[in-house]
């Protein structure tokens, strides 16, 4: 997945295919049942979403910044767009913006998300992070 663009939304993303629609009505229920996890919607416009989805595998950055070394741990969770499916779902998902945050929650930590993907019809990809600050500088260190 490329890079948040305008909006949050993630460029190239979001076109609608005979392959698009097939995955999202056969495959997509079918993954959400075998692989499925539970996770947290968290909207502060919304009341929080207890939801089926399909979380991705974390991704680990060291970053250096002007306070010390920080890791920015990542991850994709591919939720349904249909609140009244099985599986529970966010209509409209979108990404954190300013002081609003819009927060998964998985196994006890809390995710930012960061980016929107509209990946198909029925069905969205938020890109989360969650940055842990690793090791703070000394004074006079540079």
């Amino acid at each position: 997945m490329g890079p948040p663009g305008p909006g949050g939304l993630i460029a190239g993303v979001g076109s609608v295919s005979r392959f698009d629609d097939a995955y999202a009505s056969c495959a997509l229920p079918e993954f959400l049942r075998e692989f499925g996890q539970s996770v947290t919607y968290h909207d502060p416009d919304l009341d929080p979403a207890s939801i089926t989805a399909v979380v991705g595998s974390e991704e680990t950055e060291q970053l250096e910044t002007n306070t010390g070394v920080e890791l920015r741990h990542a991850m994709d969770v591919t939720v349904l767009t249909d609140t009244s499916s099985e599986f529970g779902g966010v209509s409209t998902p979108r990404r954190s913006s300013g002081d609003i945050p819009v927060t998964v929650t998985f196994e006890g930590q809390t995710w930012t998300v960061e980016a929107v993907a509209a990946a198909g019809p029925g069905w969205a990809t938020l890109h989360c992070v969650r940055p842990v600050l690793a090791r703070t500088k000394r004074p006079g260190e540079t």
